[in-house]
């Protein structure tokens, strides 16, 4: 945040600028952390549930995020996008692609998804 508040006047999709800034900083990130395998997983509670949380809603949550594992990383990167209420001009933009291009991504992974729905629940009612 304080990077884009370094680079205020210059930015003009601040939101995006955030999001392409934090995206990559946790890539980083992640290179350089080094693993240490461990046998067991201490259990804990997550610190994302709070007393008065909505569980409906975060199963919902967990779900979208299943369903966006499925996707290839670009129609996984523009459902995100798209599901956080860009639009594909706006995408576009950010990740310096054709529109033409997000909507073809959107439209295929809108179509994967609807398959995998379309054969779970097939194979919840046999």
């Amino acid at each position: 945040m304080a990077a884009l508040y370094r680079s205020w006047p210059r930015v003009e999709h601040r939101e995006a600028w955030a999001r392409t800034v934090a995206s990559r900083a946790y890539a980083r990130q992640i290179a350089r952390v080094e693993e240490d395998p461990v046998e067991a997983v201490p259990e804990q509670r997550s610190p994302l549930l709070h007393r008065d949380s909505d569980l409906d809603l975060l199963v919902e949550h967990d779900e979208v995020l299943r369903l966006l594992d499925l996707l290839p990383s670009r129609q996984r990167q523009v459902m995100a996008w798209t599901f956080d209420g860009h639009t594909p001009a706006e995408i576009a933009a950010v990740l310096k692609i054709e529109p033409g291009a997000v909507r073809a991504s959107l439209h295929k992974a809108r179509a994967t998804l609807a398959a995998h729905l379309t054969s779970t629940r097939e194979g919840d009612t046999r």
